[in-house]
């Protein structure tokens, strides 16, 4: 798969999934093009990590702030989102 172009990648995606199944095969040749521009960039940030692994991250963020409650005591405020 490294020595096919982009745009056989592609066909041969097509071709695999036309029936609607997702196959190994077609899992891998998406793998595949996930390392070249530009789906590189469209699925990964930019540090290079994968955007699911980003969004993950800012949900177990989002997570704690919602935890967080207002303490007279301290001054701790809740953070609505």
């Amino acid at each position: 798969m490294e020595n096919m172009k982009t745009t056989e990648l592609l066909d041969e995606i097509y071709e695999a999934t036309k029936g609607g199944d997702w196959n190994d095969r077609a899992g891998a040749l998406r793998e595949e093009l996930r390392s070249r521009e530009p789906f590189f960039s469209w699925t990964h940030d930019n540090n290079g990590v994968p955007i699911e692994d980003s969004i993950e991250q800012t949900d177990e963020n989002v997570k704690q702030l919602k935890r967080h409650k207002h303490d007279p005591l301290n001054g701790d405020v809740l953070i609505r989102i």
